[in-house]
């Protein structure tokens, strides 16, 4: 037979080992309940997200459609100097809408800030198509002419800006400065004169007539240019200056 203190003893490790087998089942199962209601969440989550980020997806799908939302995308551009992106937006907008007449003029402006001289007319030509009465598309018209060397198209894209706004100095001074460059003294005088008539304060109009007087031989005329320069623009002024007593 056993002995009674060998049978308890027995007793007693059985015990401890049901104990710590108990203990055990407890700590794995509710741990895998909680990994398991874990990845549910995660799962609901994915599936919530996926939902949202698919209508927010379809949402700017159908924004993107739209000509106004890429002009104005490409004017956030322009107002960032990030030209490129801001042409290529507004080539999106006139692609939906081939009529939108400030797309085109405005694509114009990044082709030229881009130096595409070229593709800066068409788009500002195709502006003024859409509607002749841009003040601000004969006047970057004449800009692209000038600087191509297209003198003739640059006056009269100024002569347009005048028709439509007779009070603009720039584009005044914009032919004065064309017909300087082909030596027409006479022509440039007029259009500086009255440059300075509607903008007295015209700084560079003022020193483009006192060079003109001196051209002239009018050394009167011309210090009296410099000595309205004085006030507005001593760097010019004294600029001219030296033109009159070199």
């Amino acid at each position: 037979m056993v002995p009674q203190s060998s049978r308890i003893k027995h007793i007693f490790l059985s015990i401890k080992y049901l104990v710590i087998i108990i203990a055990l089942l407890s700590a794995l199962f509710p741990a895998c309940a909680d990994k398991g209601f874990v990845k549910k969440v995660q799962a609901s989550e994915m599936k919530e997200g996926a939902v949202i980020e698919g209508e927010t997806k379809a949402g700017d799908e159908a924004v993107e459609r739209t000509s106004d939302y890429w002009f104005e995308r490409g004017s956030s551009y322009e107002k960032e100097a990030r030209f490129k992106e801001a042409k290529d937006a507004f080539k999106e907008a006139v692609k939906l809408d081939p009529d939108f007449a400030q797309a085109h003029y405005h694509l114009g402006l990044a082709y030229r800030e881009l130096g595409d001289m070229n593709f800066a007319l068409r788009a500002f030509e195709e502006a003024k198509r859409i509607n002749p009465d841009l003040e601000e598309v004969h006047y970057s018209l004449g800009l692209v002419n000038m600087e191509m060397g297209l003198d003739q198209a640059a006056i009269q894209a100024f002569k347009d800006v005048l028709r439509i706004n007779p009070g603009n100095a720039d584009a005044h001074y914009k032919i004065g400065k064309v017909y300087l460059g082909q030596h027409s003294k006479k022509e440039a005088k007029l259009a500086f004169v009255e440059a300075t008539n509607i903008r007295p304060d015209f700084a560079e109009a003022h020193y483009e007539l006192g060079s003109i007087y001196i051209m002239f031989n009018d050394i009167d005329s011309a210090f009296d240019e410099y000595r309205l320069l004085i006030d507005l623009d001593r760097k010019l002024a004294y600029k001219l200056f030296n033109q009159i007593y070199k």
